[in-house]
């Protein structure tokens, strides 16, 4: 690893991989006298930020499993994540439209679990504690160096529990392991080209799947620059490009187009580091793939994924058609790797057939 090399950045913070480890430890150390323990569950709903990273590494450096809630969920989900995981505590941000913080006041009485009450971006209310109040109060020289190695989980312990779509209902709670999480970031990042010198920008939800499997995940492995956005909207998509000389962005279609629109406010900026454009979510339509291709001069990386884990993509440098019509591979092509399109007796349906 670089200790002196930035680490994360989201155009207000920044931090060096030496002082991300300090302040994470800090954190980790406040959680364990607040009563967080190894197999705890914890209920986070946070925006895009640095100070995201380092609430989700803090709560995994002593075993704790972060349950990564979205901005877009609302009390049906929060609520239900809490109750079925038995939660310990929450960590809500503050500042936004929606009162999150309001919202698991409504129902926190009655999480019996539910000990801590946490929040990010302001002044905590009562009854709750700030994050960054907590950053600020030394606590490091009160133990040993090696104090915190007591609680490391172990590499087949649950390092987070990602939640599903939810288009069937509320959210099901994955749980994924540590060596499955690792595993992904190697072999996602060797299909998107991924180095040392790579700098992703995390454009979606930090919490969501795609960007920790896909970006931030893949560049922590190898000890590379993660950009992270607040707003993603295209100009401060452009200005964080420009500064920071990003080099791979993952965007769902409808970013993408948000980006043909304001092609011409593109041309303000000089986002010649860019390497790699991802799209996910769905298949990513040809024409627009074409675009990124021959108009932005780019590669590109299309990819079918599940939290639960399968994730198959064409790779940064396939050739056109593969990119434009295809999803590509299996991101480990193994023998013990199988996948397989079954029709609804479980089959295998022949070429061009829908299963």
């Amino acid at each position: 690893m670089f200790p002196h090399k930035l680490a994360y950045a989201d155009g207000k913070t920044e931090v060096t991989w030496k002082n991300l480890k300090s302040r994470v430890d800090r954190l980790a150390l406040h959680f364990l006298d607040l009563g967080f323990s190894n197999g705890d569950f914890v209920v986070l709903d946070l925006m895009n930020s640095v100070e995201a990273m380092y609430i989700m590494f803090a709560l995994n450096r002593i075993g704790a499993i972060p349950i990564m809630c979205l901005p877009r969920h609302r009390q049906a989900e929060v609520r239900y994540e809490a109750e079925h995981h038995d939660a310990v505590g929450f960590v809500m941000p503050l500042g936004e439209k929606f009162d999150f913080v309001g919202m698991v006041e409504e129902f926190k009485d009655e999480i019996p679990s539910a000990k801590v009450f946490l929040t990010v971006g302001g002044q905590a209310p009562k009854g709750w504690i700030a994050v960054e109040d907590l950053m600020k109060k030394e606590i490091v020289n009160e133990h040993d160096d090696d104090y915190l190695d007591q609680f490391a989980p172990g590499p087949d312990d649950i390092f987070v529990e990602h939640l599903s779509g939810g288009t069937t209902g509320i959210p099901k709670g994955i749980p994924r392991t540590y060596n499955d999480q690792i595993c992904q970031w190697d072999y996602l990042g060797r299909a998107m080209g991924f180095t040392d010198e790579s700098v992703p920008l995390v454009v979606l939800p930090i919490l969501h799947n795609a960007p920790m499997v896909g970006l931030y995940g893949p560049a922590l492995f190898r000890g590379a620059t993660t950009i992270i956005c607040p707003v993603p909207r295209p100009e401060n998509m452009f200005q964080l490009i420009e500064r920071y000389r990003v080099t791979d962005v993952w965007m769902i279609p409808i970013q993408m187009t948000f980006w043909q629109e304001a092609h011409e406010k593109m041309k303000s900026y000089d986002l010649s580091s860019l390497k790699v454009i991802i799209g996910s979510a769905e298949k990513v339509r040809p024409e627009l793939v074409k675009w990124v291709l021959d108009d932005l001069g780019l590669g590109f990386v299309n990819c079918f994924g599940m939290a639960e884990g399968p994730i198959i993509m064409t790779r940064w440098n396939d050739n056109p058609e593969a990119q434009m019509y295809t999803v590509g591979k299996p991101i480990v092509i193994d023998p013990e790797a199988e996948f397989r399109i079954v029709d609804d007796e479980n089959k295998t349906v022949k070429s061009g057939e829908i299963g």
